[in-house]
């Protein structure tokens, strides 16, 4: 995905500089994917969503006041350090900037002279491993004389405000070692706590410590070569607990600042692969659970809305294509509607790319408009080499994307199929004996060569060529 795809403008008089307050009244913005209209609520409004049953899972992460302001020793220039986390024999593991001041063997004056870091390895990823010399401990230290990690498009990042302290952290953070808040949660209240407890809602807690990943800048121009910071997490038992004990109740679990995969459970549900234990530790997991592989949101009825796909891909000569990230790339296009995209055979790469488009009412686009529109801006083997034209898409009967009639419906458009064999396959079989068939199992049933290539069939012949 070209980084390029994630630009956008936002003035500088947009970005708002002091919390809303109280935490529930900052603006909460309500997308209804199944009406494509969206509205404009509270965060205090969030209870309308919720019901009885759910489980709400928060992070209880507490942001360190990781930056050490400092100088270098010898010439006094100023230097930050971001303190990111301890290693093994006392060491820490931090950010620095200027960089190029600190190479291996700088030493840092901190607290006034009272403490001094000093640059022991250069690390992945820009980081520096530091040894700390202090009258106090780490911890100690950065209470005394750090400061909050406030983001840097804050004017007064520099010299946080005494409330600041409280408001870049959550309500409920009591973990210590974010070096930035999980900021999804700054919005709650105990207030609102309250209230989602007095309609049922369960509350539960895990800790995952947000590390530099979050704001540190992106130096590729392919998004997927981008190298993330690791983070650590601990998920208690009783957490876990309470999302299976949800889940068996057909409860939501709600995790905040996060999205998730739909799983289903029941007696319409297979209960495993024939004679394949892999496959079905891969799609059914040990609380017979069978994860569908699409993201969907739920309404406060409990309908499901299916609004995208995490697991499909299309490899192409080697290379991993996702059809959401084209299609998302597509949805920019001034003329564009609706997209689907799917990987159909090819002798040559093994799978291409094919883009199902509606227009926009009264538009009209080529193929090759379609497909100049994408060169340049995303990489070239991404670039649809099929388009087609529709006015809606195959559906099943549960609203998803129905692509096995997409697949044989995209074929008989390539005129690709020259013979179709006799099929005797050992046919994927569910549990009751029904064959279980996906868009590129039955793409293993043809042979595919080159229009020029084929020779016409006489008419009446029986169709040539061995088994496959």
């Amino acid at each position: 995905m070209d980084i390029s795809l994630f630009d956008y403008d936002l003035p500088e008089e947009r970005i708002a500089q002091e919390p809303a307050e109280p935490r529930d009244a900052s603006k909460l913005l309500l997308l209804d994917r199944a009406r494509g209209t969206w509205e404009d609520a509270r965060f205090s409004d969030l209870p309308r969503w919720l019901r009885a049953g759910d489980c709400l899972v928060v992070n209880e992460s507490r942001v360190i006041p990781a930056r050490l302001i400092g100088a270098l020793e010898g010439d006094r220039r100023p230097v930050e350090l971001l303190m990111l986390r301890p290693l093994e024999g006392g060491r820490w593991e931090v950010l620095v900037r200027p960089g190029k001041r600190c190479s291996v063997g700088a030493r840092v004056t901190l607290a006034g002279g009272a403490a001094r870091a000093t640059v022991l390895e250069r690390r992945a990823l820009g980081a520096r491993a530091v040894e700390i010399e202090a009258p106090w401990p780490v911890d100690e230290l950065m209470e005394r004389h750090g400061l909050p990690p406030l983001p840097p498009y804050i004017e007064r990042h520099d010299a946080p405000k005494p409330e600041d302290w409280e408001r870049y952290q959550t309500v409920y953070a009591a973990a210590p070692g974010a070096v930035a808040a999980p900021t999804a949660g700054l919005h709650f209240t105990p207030e609102l706590f309250g209230s989602l407890r007095a309609q049922g809602v369960a509350i539960a807690t895990l800790t995952l410590h947000v590390g530099p990943g979050t704001f540190l800048p992106i130096r590729v121009d392919d998004v997927e070569a981008h190298r993330m910071h690791a983070e650590t997490y601990t998920l208690p038992q009783e957490t876990a607990d309470a999302i299976v004990g949800a889940r068996a109740r057909g409860g939501q679990v709600v995790a905040v600042g996060a999205q998730g995969e739909l799983c289903t459970r029941g007696y319409s549900v297979m209960l495993g692969y024939w004679n394949n234990e892999e496959a079905t530790r891969g799609a059914i997991d040990a609380a017979g659970w069978m994860h569908t592989g699409d993201l969907a949101t739920m309404d406060d009825e409990g309908y499901i809305n299916i609004v995208g796909r995490i697991k499909d891909m299309i490899i192409r000569g080697g290379e991993n294509v996702y059809p959401r990230e084209i299609e998302e790339f597509l949805y920019g296009h001034p003329k564009v509607q609706d997209v689907q995209v799917i990987g159909v055979p090819d002798i040559k790469f093994g799978e291409e790319v094919m883009a199902w488009v509606r227009l926009r009412e009264g538009q009209t686009a080529t193929e090759e408009e379609i497909r100049e529109y994408c060169r340049g801006k995303i990489a070239h083997y991404k670039v649809p080499r099929y388009v087609k034209f529709v006015d809606g898409f195959p559906m099943t009967v549960t609203g998803n994307f129905h692509e096995i009639a997409t697949f044989f419906d995209s074929l008989g458009r390539m005129r690709r199929i020259v013979n179709v064999t006799d099929i005797v396959l050992s046919e994927p079989k569910d549990v009751n004996g029904k064959v279980v068939l996906s868009a590129k199992f039955l793409a293993t049933t043809f042979m595919f060569v080159e229009p020029s290539k084929a020779a016409p069939a006489k008419p009446g012949a029986k169709p040539a060529g061995g088994r496959t």
